[in-house]
């Protein structure tokens, strides 16, 4: 059975600890996650912006 595919938009990837949750859940194959060059960029400056 094909996994779920699921897009994690910044709000999912930071905070950190939700991030942490939902990538372990992904390792254990629960669905298959996806992200943009986007969304990573706006959690990078997030994390400069809270550091």
């Amino acid at each position: 059975m094909p996994l779920l595919a699921v897009v994690l938009d910044a709000n999912a990837l930071f905070p950190i600890a939700l991030c942490d949750t939902l990538l372990r859940a992904a390792v254990e194959q629960l669905y298959r996650p996806f992200w943009s060059s986007e969304i990573l960029g706006e959690v990078e400056r997030n994390l400069i912006t809270h550091h």
